[in-house]
């Protein structure tokens, strides 16, 4: 047998790829490595390999290994393991709901272990803290991948599938994949902080949905290997209130929220607060190609290194209504293979936009401002309200169920109404209890 036989192999690009990649290795001639399957080739090029699940690589401190039936352990300043407590998880799944219905498990501390909400109906997850909901690393990673158990459930986090369940005012962190996975139907994630999720720099975020009608709201989300809001095939579904930032931690071209090739069939992206995007093409709310029908209304982005909104072609009726993307490298911006430019139905209307514009063929783009100086409070701290003398103020056009509550003669531009309460975005949940710096 091959040393190499029982070890997997992950080859990522830096933070100048796309995402992680991995594959079993079945095999080794020399220095040459057989796998038995190909990486995909958004993993391939330059950048740090990893190999894991083989003895030989176990070189350092804190690192260790399994293998039948005995733990191997490199115990910190080469102290005697025998005298040290190692923990292990004993299961997967701290609770198992699968199937259940009416259930609320409420103010619990979960470590090395996640809930299972597959399949389940009006069961509720209330003020947990859960660290390592994900952490098995041999996740293969990739794009298009579906949600569900017999679909790279080794990336999944906290699960939160089957039909109107939900997860509200917790705390989940340190995940290998996804933080909180939510498919299948009308399924909610409100009041939560989500952070440091997918280390292993696949195809997972913090939230992670999939399916139809669900609600993200009032989350806090930070710290991500890649995008921090995934809502790849998420149609019907709503992502409100939301402060999102830290994406790209470890991989580039990406969004803090990110879909590619879906119908969001009206999905809503409505007042997040969406900042500090600062890898290779990284972009604040990202609309990859062929990702028609979202509605993206009164979002602030700004600090983010490539563009505040990216609507890559062909994308047809994606609506941009009183965003504000300002200190970012471009406001808009789009690409399409074979110079494809194709925007049909796309409409830019009452936003504040201090950087380049750029938009494809067919798209409508008024009642914007365009210039350096919007007359904003306090940019330097990040207050992006208007002043009384703003030129953007009164310069707005009405929009049916978007600028029913303006205070003037006419809609402001921008995200924040001058002498109305400004909206806010982000989880209620006090700093001390998931503050990175206090533990948890």
């Amino acid at each position: 047998m091959s040393l190499f036989s029982r070890c997997q192999f992950s080859a990522r690009r830096g933070r100048k790829g796309w995402v992680f990649g991995s594959a079993p290795i079945e095999g080794s001639n020399g220095n040459a490595l057989h796998l038995s399957e190909k990486i995909p080739f958004w993993s391939k090029g330059s950048g740090k390999l990893l190999l894991t699940g083989v003895l030989a690589a176990l070189d350092a401190q804190r690192e260790w290994h399994q293998q039948d039936g005995q733990l191997y352990v490199w115990a910190p300043d080469d102290a005697d393991p025998n005298e040290l407590v190692v923990e292990a998880t004993r299961r997967r799944w701290a609770f198992d709901l699968t199937e259940r219905a009416h259930i609320e498990i409420q103010g619990l501390r979960i470590f090395a272990a996640s809930i299972n909400m597959e399949g389940a109906e009006h069961c509720t997850v209330d003020g947990c803290r859960i660290r390592h909901a994900s952490f098995d690393r041999s996740i293969r990673g990739g794009f298009n991948r579906d949600k569900g158990m017999n679909a790279d459930s080794e990336g999944l986090g906290v699960v939160v599938g089957g039909r109107n369940n939900t997860i509200r005012n917790s705390v989940v962190a340190y995940c290998i994949g996804d933080g909180i996975s939510v498919y299948g139907t009308n399924n909610t994630a409100e009041n939560c902080v989500v952070h440091d999720c997918n280390l292993s720099a696949s195809d997972c975020a913090p939230v992670n949905c999939t399916g139809r009608g669900h609600v993200v709201r009032n989350c806090t989300l930070f710290n991500a290997g890649r995008s921090v809001l995934l809502h790849r095939r998420l149609k019907q579904g709503r992502i409100e209130h939301n402060e999102i930032f830290n994406a790209g931690l470890m991989t580039g071209d990406l969004g803090a929220t990110y879909t590619f090739q879906t119908d969001g069939e009206g999905t809503v992206i409505a007042f997040n607060r969406v900042h500090d995007v600062r890898c290779h093409t990284g972009v604040g709310i990202y609309i990859d190609n062929a990702s028609p029908n979202h509605l993206v209304h009164h979002n602030l982005c700004y600090n983010v290194t490539d563009c505040g909104i990216r609507l890559n072609t062909p994308t047809r009726d994606v609506l941009l209504y009183n965003n504000t993307l300002c200190q970012n490298g471009k406001s808009l911006a789009w690409w399409g293979s074979r110079g494809n430019n194709d925007q049909q139905g796309v409409k830019v209307i009452n936003n504040i936009l201090t950087d380049s514009v750029s938009l494809g063929e067919g798209a409508i783009s008024r009642s914007n401002y365009t210039d350096k100086d919007p007359g904003f409070l306090d940019p330097q701290n990040n207050d992006f309200r208007l002043r009384p003398n703003s030129p953007c103020i009164d310069a707005g056009e009405l929009i049916e169920g978007i600028t029913g509550r303006h205070v003037g003669k006419a809609p402001d531009l921008g995200c924040f109404e001058q002498g109305a309460a400004p909206w806010t975005a982000g989880s209620t949940l006090p700093r001390e209890i998931w503050d990175t710096s206090t533990g948890w």
